[in-house]
């Protein structure tokens, strides 16, 4: 027979005996355990509510981002650009202004009030060639009081060919208002009319 002391007799007699000197009133024990609860309940509400709140307000802009991207690559926002001239001097100098920025014009017509134009392909070379090209979509319409309504949308054409990358492929992104792009568009117009 194998003696295993974690069974021997004198344990359980000891322990025994030790457990009930050490035994608490049940109600002592019970505010014991809840005090102890209580502590580490208020405790982790302390340590934990401001990080808490850190990550859902970061959770919250990262998913309106997010959602403002998709929406803006689903159904990009045209920028407005007002004229005091009729439809068809807005669209001359529109057509001009995109050629001084260097732009092709792929499709016109002055009946449907459209441009379509690209630019050139910009290469960066190197080992990461990544080559890029903007198109604009020009709209025209009549503005609210009086003039045209030239409504415009830049969108970069961005291809990554990179070691391991499928080639011919790549992304098409509309430029956000803050693009310099609409600016100088804009500053090209004003001065053709002017002309």
């Amino acid at each position: 027979m194998i003696f295993d002391s974690r069974f021997s007799i004198f344990d359980w007699r000891y322990r025994a005996k030790y457990a009930t000197e050490r035994k608490l009133p049940i109600e002592n024990r019970e505010s014991k355990i809840e005090n102890k609860i209580i502590n580490i309940s208020a405790d982790m509400k302390s340590h934990t509510a401001l990080p808490l709140l850190a990550a859902l307000a970061l959770l919250a802009t990262a998913c309106s981002s997010t959602i403002t991207n998709i929406r803006e690559r689903f159904s990009p926002t045209y920028q407005t650009v007002t004229v005091e001239a009729e439809q068809r001097a807005a669209f001359d100098a529109s057509l001009a202004a995109l050629k001084k920025m260097g732009y092709n014009i792929t499709s016109s017509g002055a009946a449907q009030g459209k441009i379509e134009a690209i630019s050139p392909i910009a290469s960066t070379g190197g080992t990461q060639a990544q080559s890029r090209q903007t198109t604009a979509s020009v709209r025209f319409g009549v503005a609210p009081g009086s003039g045209t309504a030239i409504q415009i949308l830049f969108s970069e054409i961005v291809d990554n060919t990179t070691a391991g990358s499928r080639e011919g492929f790549a992304t098409k992104q509309p430029l956000s208002a803050s693009s310099p792009l609409y600016a100088v568009f804009a500053n090209y117009v004003a001065n053709a009319l002017k002309k």
